[in-house]
């Protein structure tokens, strides 16, 4: 019995100091409460053709097909290939999936509703046995669309970026183009993740950090930073990076599964590593970009609904329910109405990003500029 208790003194002890040792995880504030578990909130409404560039609605001239292959113009409206939107795909697990699961559907937004939308949404849900843990996929044609990162005014931190490069805010001259906002990444405090725009560095990069940039050409890229050599070798116009790639020429990062290594993709400050998260990713046609918001989900499960969906390279951005956005913005005459369509409790300030200058990193989705 005494050597019983020894051993167990001992056992307790070794694992004391193993954590000990190990670095703090990644960490973003968490609200004292979160959500309750699982409800979807009901899709956004459709929004009535305002100066639509195209559509079915009455009075939009109607779409063009899209083309199944694009030039090698370096025009980000150009440089993509494939078709849009993508394929349905199979959810993961036939014990968790719901009536309409991998299923692309158009979301409604400025200028393009129906088939004509540039923005396409599907759910699935990854975990093998519990339901509400959900994923939702935002599709997203960069033929039609620019995504962007804005810097934050104040971060990150401990950076001598000036002030006019980093404004928080899109400038009034590009709201009529505006579609949506999503979040960025982590704050510099949370694992000194590299970030830049207007073709500087604002933090120097990590090699071993996962990059989401938008190269000098207009072509995104997604990838561990090292490996990015050739793709970023004319410049950037900007880059922010994540924790380690959670996809990379679609191979999930192999410590996901590992519940100790995988703190480095970031838990809520109460330790949980089941939370709400959100990724970058892009499929194997190059065409399509992927916004991705999820609940009740751990890093693996993440990457496990990306995977499904197609996506080849993936990069988790920001974690818990404080600063992860998906904005659709709607109009009412001359003015902006933010909506949140994707996940109950998904905030959407009203004056952020748009009257008021965010302190943080955001990435917005625009109208982009029609190809000669």
């Amino acid at each position: 019995m005494r050597q019983l208790f020894v051993r167990s003194i001992l056992s307790a002890i070794t694992t004391l100091a193993l954590a000990g040792c190990s670095a703090p995880p990644a960490t973003t504030a968490e609200p004292t409460s979160a959500p309750p578990r699982a409800s979807l909130a009901a899709p956004s409404p459709s929004v009535l053709p305002t100066d639509c560039v195209c559509g079915t609605e009455p009075g939009c001239p109607p779409c063009p097909a899209p083309t199944a292959t694009a030039t090698a113009s370096a025009s980000p409206t150009e440089v993509a290939q494939g078709t849009f939107p993508p394929k349905a795909f199979a959810p993961p697990h036939d014990r968790t999936k719901k009536p309409g699961d991998g299923e692309w559907k158009p979301l409604d937004v400025h200028r393009g509703s129906g088939s004509a939308s540039p923005l396409y949404r599907a759910i699935v849900h990854p975990h093998k046995i519990r339901g509400d843990s959900v994923l939702e996929l935002v599709a997203i044609d960069t033929q039609r669309v620019s995504m962007d990162l804005v810097m934050g005014t104040a971060e990150p931190e401990d950076s001598k970026f000036p002030a006019e490069k980093r404004p928080g805010i899109v400038p009034a001259a590009k709201l009529p183009d505006l579609i949506a906002i999503t979040n960025g990444g982590f704050k510099s405090r949370h694992g000194g993740h590299g970030v830049g725009a207007f073709g500087e560095a604002a933090l120097a990069p990590t090699p071993e950090f996962c990059t989401f940039a938008k190269a000098k050409s207009g072509r995104y890229v997604i990838g561990t930073h090292a490996k990015l050599t050739s793709e970023l070798a004319d410049g950037f116009q900007w880059f922010r990076q994540t924790p380690p790639c959670l996809i990379e020429d679609g191979v999930k990062h192999p410590d996901l599964s590992d519940e100790f290594k995988a703190k480095k993709w970031g838990r809520s400050e109460d330790k949980k590593a089941d939370i709400r998260r959100s990724a970058v990713g892009l499929g194997a046609d190059g065409r399509t970009l992927y916004f991705a918001i999820g609940d009740w989900l751990t890093p693996e499960m993440l990457a496990d609904g990306l995977a499904a969906a197609g996506i080849t390279r993936a990069a988790e951005l920001d974690i818990n329910w404080s600063y992860t956005r998906f904005i659709v913005y709607e109009r009412s005459g001359s003015d902006l109405v933010a909506t949140s369509p994707l996940l109950k409790e998904l905030k959407a300030p009203k004056k952020e990003y748009v009257k008021e200058a965010s302190e943080r990193d955001f990435f917005t989705l625009m109208w982009a500029p029609p190809s000669k």
